[in-house]
């Protein structure tokens, strides 16, 4: 059943004891044994043993293989370089140039086309000088890129202006706007449009907003850049990044009508319902409640809004109608964002506005206990006349095809072994193939709720919701479903570390769905870490708030650890903003000197405090959440 995941076991400890031999004949196993999931890594492995071996043309068989599976331009380069080192090592030294150079010409942002250039210039080899460019400042290395790229400047007639525009930005990266300027207003000052001019217009700008630190003159480069009468869309992105860059800078008046040009010079993209609500913000802000009514009523009649963008802004028009003293079409405006989209953001806490409450908040004494097997038979009587089945018996048992099939058969035994990437590879290949039927769709949810892979079983209930037609509305689904797709999984550890902190147990619900959607061994690109994302600097610094006995960096990825540290850390973050619960998810997420900030800017509006958050992975996080804990609050509250 895991001979493949058993041979490869093999093959790597045979590498290690510089068994190259036997390791290439465990690799060559493990590729023919069955596995899901893409087998170039195994190809590479093989070729490298055959090669250290003293087999060659076998390896540089196996590379080509490997080379046709590959999936990604990463792979294809990487199999580039190893094929060229082979090549040099057999003393076939065109041959290996000629691969270093095909992944040169061809992956330039990776890291083997840095290395395939290094083994080139080691070699003797002469390289494009634009090319030397290309992989130089794609892999960080911008002083060698400046050196190449003003060489093939100086000896070509007719550079191209990807060389002049790679230039500038390598200058840029060395902090030296002083030479990135001249030659971005170079490329500015081409007769006909390309990539590279408009990419300099936009460069010219940030050069000046953060380089410079120069936001009134970044703001006329993006207008200038409008005048030019570029793309529409790319046209609306210059405005947009002129408002916001006015924005900061406090000149408010000057982004709301940024904004509202936007809006009226591209009326029938995406963008014009954002820029009139931004402009709606803006004159808000500056207490210009009238003309941010007229500019909030653009954004909801705007033939490109979506419903979350409607009621965004029926929510402000009832919250400047509240500022004008005009009750009743405050609650009218509500009552219409509601009605627009009321599962998200705006359309809940438009509810809130009309019924006088503040955000989360909590009511009652909320348990995340529920009838579980109630609702699970609830909603197999109804499946079952769904699906015109004849019983109910046995709907929650792997059916035969799936229970046989190799991919959970091995997934789930590599679980069980705590091999979870691997396994995850054989459960997920099972899921995508057959998402499209519901009972097996179910059963897989259960199957997996039952394995431990919390995240997978979200998944497969959520494929079960499409496949029995609620794509579009899927907390219309049968209770139990939503049951299946928000849990909370490790409620006892949620309930006990929220009544430690006196936390609502549905909101660290939702933030933890939102934070890793249950997987205890969730790591981001930024290294934060388990159920509740806890960065290690701050896990050290709970630990020692906590006097927690022996802890150690990979605590973070244990449930009974991580919950009641993200407890406690969210809880000094409530503390630290008197109990504000916007102020205090954004410092969870973005930190607590970014919430204050914000917090200066609304004051003690939570409204304007989400549309005040500049970072924008934040204002989703915030707004998610809520979401969520909706959701929550009509599965558990009393």
């Amino acid at each position: 059943m895991l001979a493949s995941y058993v041979w490869e076991l093999i093959a790597d400890l045979r590498a290690a004891a510089d068994d190259q031999a036997g390791a290439a004949d465990a690799y060559g196993r493990a590729i023919l044994a069955d596995r899901a999931g893409p087998l170039d890594h195994l190809l590479i492995a093989r070729a490298g043993a055959l090669f250290a071996s003293g087999r060659p043309d076998d390896a540089a068989a196996i590379y080509d293989l490997a080379d046709k599976a590959a999936a990604s331009d990463f792979t294809r380069a990487k199999i580039d370089l190893l094929r060229g080192q082979l090549f040099a090592a057999s003393g076939s030294t065109a041959k290996a140039q000629s691969f270093y150079q095909h992944a040169i010409d061809n992956y330039p942002e990776t890291a083997s086309a840095y290395l395939a250039l290094v083994a080139l210039l080691d070699g003797g080899a002469t390289v494009n000088d634009l090319q030397r460019g290309r992989v130089d400042y794609h892999n960080g290395k911008y002083q060698p890129a400046v050196d190449a790229l003003e060489n093939y400047i100086r000896a070509t007639p007719q550079p191209v202006a990807e060389a002049t525009y790679l230039l500038a930005r390598s200058y840029a990266q060395l902090d030296q706007p002083d030479a990135a300027e001249p030659l971005l207003r170079g490329l500015i000052a081409l007769n006909s449009p390309t990539a590279e001019r408009t990419k300099a217009w936009l460069e010219l700008a940030r050069v000046q907003l953060h380089d410079r630190d120069d936001p009134k003159a970044a703001v006329q480069t993006y207008l200038d850049f409008v005048e030019t009468g570029p793309a529409p869309t790319d046209g609306a992105a210059a405005l947009a990044s002129a408002a916001r860059a006015s924005a900061s800078a406090g000149t408010l008046r000057q982004a709301a009508d940024i904004w509202l040009r936007s809006a009226a010079q591209y009326p029938d993209l995406p963008t014009a319902s954002p820029a009139s609500f931004q402009a709606g913000i803006m004159l808000y802000r500056l207490d210009e409640t009238e003309s941010a009514q007229t500019a909030f009523a653009a954004a909801a009649a705007a033939t490109t809004a979506t419903p979350e963008q409607i009621a965004a802004a029926k929510l402000w028009q009832g919250k400047t109608s509240a500022k004008l003293g005009l009750t009743e079409s405050a609650l009218s405006n509500y009552a219409a964002a509601a009605a627009a989209d009321p599962r998200n953001y705006y359309g809940l806490r438009a509810s809130q506005l009309q019924a006088g409450s503040a955000p989360l908040l909590k009511t009652g004494t909320p348990e995340l206990r529920t009838d579980f097997d109630a609702a699970q038979n609830d909603f197999e009587q109804w499946l079952s006349a769904k699906l015109s089945l004849s019983t109910t018996t046995g709907l929650r048992e792997l059916a035969e095809p799936l229970r046989a099939d190799g991919r959970w058969q091995r997934g789930s035994a590599l679980w069980q072994l705590g091999l979870e990437d691997e396994a995850r590879t054989e459960l997920v290949s099972l899921r995508l193939a057959v998402r499209t039927n519901a009972l097996a769709t179910y059963q897989l949810a259960l199957a997996y709720r039952e394995l431990g892979y919390f995240y997978g079983s979200i998944y497969a209930a959520r494929d079960c919701v499409d496949a029995l037609g609620f794509e579009q509305t899927p907390l219309e689904a049968p209770r139990f479903l939503t049951l299946l797709r928000f849990g909370p999984y490790y409620e006892d550890l949620i309930a006990s570390a929220a009544a430690k902190e006196n936390l609502d147990p549905l909101l660290m619900a939702a933030l933890i769905r939102q934070e890793s959607l249950f997987s205890s061994t969730a790591t981001s690109s930024a290294a934060a870490q388990g159920l509740m994302q806890i960065i290690p600097p701050t896990g050290d610094y709970i630990a020692t708030k906590l006097a927690w006995p022996g802890y150690i960096e990979s605590d973070l990825n244990r449930p009974i650890i991580n919950v009641p540290f993200g407890a406690f850390y969210l809880a000094e973050q409530r503390r630290n903003f008197e109990g504000n619960p916007y102020a205090m998810l954004a410092a969870y997420n973005a930190g607590p000197g970014n919430a204050r900030r914000w917090l200066d800017l609304a004051g003690d509006d939570p409204d304007l405090f989400l549309e005040v958050t500049t970072a924008t992975e934040t204002q989703r996080y915030i707004r998610r959440i809520t979401e969520y804990r909706a959701v929550y609050a009509t599965l558990y509250e009393p």
